[in-house]
């Protein structure tokens, strides 16, 4: 069985020393994807691409920012190179929790992909300039003031924790309409994370009644009472993230919200919070530089590890001091972490923290996604991080707030913090489902 042996060496890969049998490459990777990577990095310096193993799936780890930027945009055959699918890439992964239709998996080559994208950007668009965000803003700054107010009582807080704690309150309103006294609170919040471990465990369907069933069914369960759920609160009317009665738009709302209010996409802002507070505690920050804050923080931190897609059509070829061909049917795994810090598009500097970096000019980072498949959410979580960020520091000089940091962070997450380099991989991380601090960060707030 090829789960338990490794594969014999092919000189048409890309480089990559997988160290073990499949499954142990596999766990490995979920483990510490970061040192596994960097190990090979090491064992075979100047590759854009390396060759892993993961769930069992053969996977080209992509590292280099211009050709992630391909492998998100190329959804068209040509005549002499591949197309690189989403919907294939996703389609015994996770794709069974997101049901059709759904514009996170349709490949731009798909007759209605424009279509659908447009009225759900138009949306978003819509929403954040209109009067209808300001309750909705309102509701979420209330929210944030809680946590403000109880972090000044506290000695000092985790960080992590209460930073997820916030994210379940702030996505569990926007796209529901529920709060902690809303009588379905718990219940949703348990088919939330049921619906993530299921995303994240092997695709096996199991189910022998109360004897046993697999985490994988127990997941696809819970995702549909979610999708229900969404179906009966935008039919109520409570959903705020819904504020348009467009029939072309509501088609898709019901898969939509239940999609947004996962944990996964919880655990993802709860993430990006994180590493945003951590940032701010170490920098001199005024309220005009909180865009550039969380610009440099989601290039060098982004909160989900990277975005796949399928080579489909033709074999990809990479030239270069070497000739790699990837087969048709591998998954091409767009590394964000490192695709973000490269030195050939960031400068020498790619490894540090500079918010200064941030100008009118300087190339996206990776972390949303890249052009017409950028992250549905981007604009209301970049809104949400701001508004967090806006309130922590306070409105003006004789009421301002200041963070800091009481935990000696270890070494390796202080590399990805892009504080001071380190050399042996990011143990302090744990990379999926989303990236966090491995151990518990403490942290003290407190007003001027």
């Amino acid at each position: 069985m090829s789960w338990f042996r490794r594969a014999p060496p092919d000189p048409k890969l890309p480089p990559g020393d997988l160290g073990r049998s499949v499954a142990g490459n596999t766990f490995t990777f979920h483990d510490d994807a970061q040192s596994l990577i960097l190990d090979n990095i090491d064992r075979f310096p100047g590759s854009p691409v390396y060759r892993a193993k993961v769930i069992g799936k053969d996977v080209a780890l992509v590292t280099d920012y211009r050709l992630a930027e391909k492998v998100m945009r190329t959804h068209e055959p040509t005549d002499d190179g591949p197309r690189f699918s989403q919907r294939a890439a996703y389609s015994d992964l996770m794709a069974p929790f997101f049901i059709e239709p759904n514009v996170l998996l349709e490949d731009q080559c798909e007759e209605t992909a424009y279509a659908n994208r447009d009225i759900w950007n138009r949306h978003v668009s819509t929403l954040l300039d209109s009067q209808d965000w300001e309750p909705i803003n309102e509701r979420i700054k209330q929210i944030i003031v809680t946590y403000r107010d109880k972090w000044l009582q506290m000695d000092a807080f985790d960080v992590y924790e209460e930073c997820k704690d916030m994210a379940h309150e702030l996505v569990l309103y926007l796209f529901l309409g529920i709060d902690k006294a809303s009588a379905d609170w718990d219940s949703v919040v348990e088919l939330s994370t049921t619906s993530l471990r299921g995303q994240f465990s092997m695709p096996v369907k199991a189910n022998f009644g109360s004897m046993f069933r697999s985490s994988y069914s127990r997941g696809l369960q819970a995702q549909e009472e979610l999708r229900i759920v969404a179906e009966d609160k935008l039919q109520a009317g409570q959903c705020p993230f819904i504020q348009s009665r467009t029939p072309s738009l509501l088609n898709s709302a019901i898969t939509h919200t239940a999609m947004f209010a996962s944990s996964l996409v919880i655990k993802a802002v709860a993430s990006y919070l994180t590493f945003s507070l951590i940032q701010l505690s170490r920098t001199e920050t005024r309220q005009a530089d909180l865009d550039k804050v969380l610009r440099e923080t989601e290039r060098l931190c982004p909160p989900v590890i990277g975005a796949l897609r399928r080579v489909m059509d033709h074999p990809w070829v990479l030239t270069g001091d070497k000739e790699y061909e990837i087969p048709i049917g591998w998954e091409a795994w767009v590394y964000f972490p490192l695709a973000n810090r490269d030195a050939k598009v960031y400068g020498e500097d790619a490894w540090e923290f500079k918010p200064g970096r941030w100008t009118d000019s300087t190339p996206p980072s990776l972390t949303f996604g890249y052009g017409e498949k950028s992250c549905l959410g981007m604009g209301m979580v970049r809104r949400i991080a701001k508004s967090v960020l806006a309130v922590l520091l306070g409105d003006d000089d004789r009421n301002h707030g200041e963070l800091e940091l009481i935990s000696t962070l270890d070494p390796s997450l202080k590399d990805f913090l892009g504080w001071e380099r380190h050399v042996g991989g990011w143990q302090g991380i744990k990379q999926l489902p989303v990236q966090k601090p491995r151990d518990k960060v403490s942290m003290r707030y407190r007003r001027q």
